[in-house]
């Protein structure tokens, strides 16, 4: 588990990217499918990631979550209907860089709701996962490597610059 909360801009990019709900059981598989599909569509039209795959996830009261994953390219193409290309706009980013498989990551996304309370901080829209080293790069949970990325923004009123 991390103990640090890192500050980051993060650059506006473009992302190729593909939506479903789904329940937590076949998210792994459809995320796999999505990866493939994605850089393959990606080869088929001359063009590469630019970085990191990454998922973005919004759960419902029914267990079942809104699933967006993609990766990031470097300008916009044609997608083919099942993947589209959206824009993702750039910002303040607070990461938590996260060691291990899933089952520990509420703690991780706690302590960047705890650091959004304590820092006046506002979420400017959900968080997402972006996997450095996820299971198709490293089988070994342990091994894997993920940022959780919130983009936010400080509330106005305690906005101030420190001064001496």
């Amino acid at each position: 588990m991390s103990s640090t909360v890192l500050i980051r801009q993060r650059a506006a990019s473009f992302a190729a990217t593909r939506t479903t709900t789904l329940p937590v059981a076949e998210l792994a598989e459809w995320l796999g499918l999505t990866y493939r599909r994605i850089a393959d569509h990606l080869a088929s039209v001359g063009r590469r990631p630019s970085g990191p795959p990454f998922a973005r996830y919004h759960r419902h009261d029914d267990g079942r979550f809104d699933v967006t994953a993609g990766f990031p390219v470097d300008d916009r193409f044609a997608g083919n209907g099942d993947i589209v290309v959206e824009w993702i706009p750039g910002g303040r980013v607070a990461v938590v860089q996260h060691r291990g498989g899933d089952e520990a990551m509420v703690a991780e996304y706690r302590r960047l709701a705890e650091w959004l309370m304590s820092h006046h901080a506002i979420a400017s829209s959900g968080p997402y996962e972006v996997y450095r080293k996820g299971p198709g790069d490293v089988p070994d949970p342990a091994a894997q490597l993920t940022d959780i990325v919130q983009p936010f923004r400080l509330d106005a009123p305690h906005a101030r610059p420190k001064g001496p």
